[in-house]
């Protein structure tokens, strides 16, 4: 499939403009393409066969990611004029339980 520079600078569509071509030189995709200087949002997909949209393979797939959470509690002492550390733990995802 084709791959393309996908989000609001694009109109949120396929625009051949933001196609990208390979360089096999390098191995690598590029574009190039002019913009005003600003922030922008967007996503590099593929168009397979079928005409839709793959974000899978150049976003990776995060079903099922664990992550590992510090959960740090203060209190603020106002007569030493500190914040104490009271509380810590840790958790993984994968180990919560469903509530």
């Amino acid at each position: 499939g084709d791959i393309y520079i996908y989000g609001e600078l694009s109109d949120w569509s396929l625009n051949p403009r933001f196609k990208m071509t390979f360089d096999p030189i390098n191995e690598l995709y590029t574009a190039s393409v002019l913009l005003k200087q600003s922030y922008y949002n967007y996503l590099y997909v593929l168009e397979n066969e079928e005409g839709e949209l793959d974000y899978s393979l150049t976003e990776g797939s995060h079903f099922e990611t664990e992550n590992d959470y510090t959960i740090l509690v203060y209190h603020k002492n106002v007569f030493y004029g500190y914040d104490e550390l009271i509380g810590l733990s840790q958790k993984n995802s994968a180990l919560l339980e469903d509530y």
